[in-house]
């Protein structure tokens, strides 16, 4: 009798210590996002170098010297409340149609939300974080003793 409960108690253990499905598919998600920023901040440094090239060559000094328009155009913006332009309107899509574009990995979806990917994924890692403290032995527990004057004092 005492080895059936000690059989059982061991399968409680080990059943414990298991992942359920929704810590499963919460960790899967959290790869999924970190996957997504790290390619969006990819493309953002690739973005930037691209224009760090072209900014310094020869043969854009002619378009230089048109881009002093860009102060007036900004004044008429601001004064009259008019749009520039070359200025384009806000796209409103719907939720699902972001969702798919972030499913497969649109690249300018990512790099419009690249900010927001990196705080997911900030937010993801502290999470895993408290979860690896509490929930394994892999940092080691210590015995916690409290003292009123201790915490009076400071």
């Amino acid at each position: 009798m005492a080895e059936a409960l000690a059989s059982a108690g061991g399968l409680a253990m080990a059943a414990s210590t298991s992942f359920t499905p929704g810590q499963l598919s919460a960790f899967l998600g959290f790869l999924w996002v970190l996957a997504a920023w790290v390619y969006a901040e990819v493309l953002f440094h690739r973005k930037n170098a691209a224009s760090l090239k072209t900014r310094h060559s020869d043969i854009n000094l002619s378009d230089m010297d048109s881009s002093s328009n860009k102060g007036e155009d900004q004044t008429m913006l601001l004064e009259e409340g008019g749009q520039v332009a070359g200025a384009k309107p806000a796209v409103y899509a719907s939720f699902t149609s972001q969702m798919l574009r972030l499913f497969c990995m649109d690249q300018t979806l990512l790099l419009e939300h690249r900010l927001t990917l990196r705080a997911i994924s900030e937010l993801g890692g502290h999470l895993l974080y408290f979860y690896i403290c509490d929930r394994t032995n892999i940092f080691a527990a210590e015995i916690s003793s409290f003292s009123s004057i201790f915490f009076l004092s400071s």
